[in-house]
């Protein structure tokens, strides 16, 4: 059972606008906190979510009760801001994944932490808007944490940490260790261009970006200060991207 009592108190102590609401079961924590007046610092968190979202409109298969899924909601920051949060919560999760699991994970460009190439967790940032203005900005996370198996159609791009480790995850840890080091990489949020070649997948490989129905191969040369991808394609030329992904289809 999720102990939510003491995982509050200990995210107080992280940070003290931290507070944690825990439901058994929710379509998605992403849509209660869009469609809720919760403040910034209130975290979401679930055992299953029956509507769960990437992007792009994809299903996020969130069944299995043992992994981890949870929403951040955060300042209304302007739009700028929304690819950096991405990439620190990323960095965060690779950092309790090397710390604390001997787990070399690496980020995919935009939102994945993988390992060998395979999905490990997943970030999805939405904003509600009213009118011209950001109403509500809230961080979703899915981390396969105890999969003992995938589907045929996920096997070859899904791993959880228990494949990986061969023991149980607790999500208690988990979910708090990920906000000690997310706490750590706001403070350094301008920094991310810095630390992209140490966490980045792909730097100086080819990839297969997907953008508007249309796959491309370029070659990954790193991230700007915005967070934004920084690629050239085959013929040397340089391109900065915001709108895609990096593929599954991507050799390692």
């Amino acid at each position: 059972m999720f102990n939510e009592k003491k995982v509050n108190t200990i995210l107080k102590r992280i940070k003290s606008c931290y507070n944690l609401i825990y439901f058994k079961t929710i379509d998605s924590t992403n849509n209660f906190a869009l469609n809720s007046d919760l403040n910034p610092g209130y975290i979401i968190v679930a055992d299953k979510q029956t509507k769960g979202k990437g992007r792009q409109g994809r299903v996020w298969n969130s069944d299995e009760e043992d992994n981890l899924y949870f929403t951040l909601v955060l300042e209304n920051n302007d739009f700028v801001n929304l690819f950096k949060i991405n990439i620190i919560s990323a960095y965060a999760l690779c950092d309790v994944m090397r710390s604390d699991y001997s787990i070399n994970s690496k980020v995919k460009w935009p939102n994945d932490v993988v390992v060998g190439g395979k999905k490990v967790s997943g970030i999805l940032i939405e904003a509600k808007m009213e009118g011209n203005f950001l109403k509500k900005v809230v961080l979703g996370v899915g981390v396969n944490l105890n999969n003992k198996d995938f589907s045929v159609d996920l096997k070859h791009k899904a791993v959880s940490i228990f494949q990986l480790k061969k023991e149980k995850i607790d999500k208690e840890h988990f979910l708090v260790r990920f906000f000690e080091e997310f706490v750590k990489w706001e403070k350094k949020i301008d920094l991310i261009k810095e630390f992209w070649a140490e966490y980045s997948a792909y730097l100086n490989k080819e990839i297969m970006f997907h953008y508007n129905n249309n796959v491309e191969k370029f070659v990954e040369k790193g991230i700007n200060d915005d967070g934004s991808l920084v690629v050239k394609d085959m013929k040397g030329k340089e391109k900065i991207i915001y709108h895609g992904e990096i593929g599954y289809d991507t050799c390692n």
